[in-house]
């Protein structure tokens, strides 16, 4: 079964509620029942209190005895809402005003571009850096700390603005990715770097 679906992750939250809740069905059915809100992101797991109800086909997957006298319900959740995180949906926001501006989408395509090629090639920066001469921008790409861009977030976002802020005009004037062209896996992030190192906007 795949897991990364709404309803892979509905049986993996079954799977914990049983644990603290099981062992038997009407415990699981009465725990669940008076469940209120579901504290959530926006992503899989915001479609939790609209999920039909999964229950007698989680405790038949996992080979756990149903009584002859169960009921399926409309919703697993019958009177759960969706309650957002806090900082999920101030994010959105966020992200939301960001996209509208019309430079963003651009900007935002060639920052992920740099941020991936460091972190995927930070050791031979810096030591064709060193061998250029530039030991100083070596250093500085070296000490970069920057986290993974796949579901960026403003927490993200702003942490890895500050380490790249801290070398980028210096990288851009120093480093050759013509070396980095044949070695690369992904070509196209070399070109995309290319065009923001050559953009003095950006």
């Amino acid at each position: 079964m795949a897991l990364f679906g709404l309803v892979g992750k509905t049986v993996c939250l079954l799977w914990q509620l049983w644990l603290m809740f099981g062992p038997s069905f009407h415990k699981m059915r009465a725990a669940i029942s008076r469940v209120r809100s579901l504290c959530l992101d926006y992503g899989t797991e915001s479609g939790f209190p609209d999920v039909m109800d999964l229950l007698p086909a989680f405790f038949r997957y996992i080979g756990a005895a149903l009584p002859e006298n169960y009921t399926i319900l409309p919703y697993l959740f019958p009177r759960a809402i969706m309650q957002p995180g806090m900082r999920h949906s101030i994010d959105r926001l966020i992200k939301r005003a960001l996209l509208s501006l019309k430079w963003f989408a651009e900007w935002l395509d060639g920052f992920k571009a740099i941020v991936s090629f460091i972190r995927d090639r930070a050791t031979d920066i810096s030591q064709q850096l060193t061998k250029d001469g530039f030991p100083a921008v070596a250093d500085l790409v070296k000490a970069a700390k920057l986290r993974p861009f796949i579901n960026w977030r403003w927490g993200t976002l702003k942490h890895d603005v500050a380490q790249v802020k801290r070398f980028h005009k210096s990288l851009s004037q120093t480093l050759r990715l013509d070396s980095f062209r044949k070695r690369c896996k992904d070509p196209v992030i070399i070109r995309r770097i290319t065009k923001v190192f050559s953009n003095n906007e950006w």
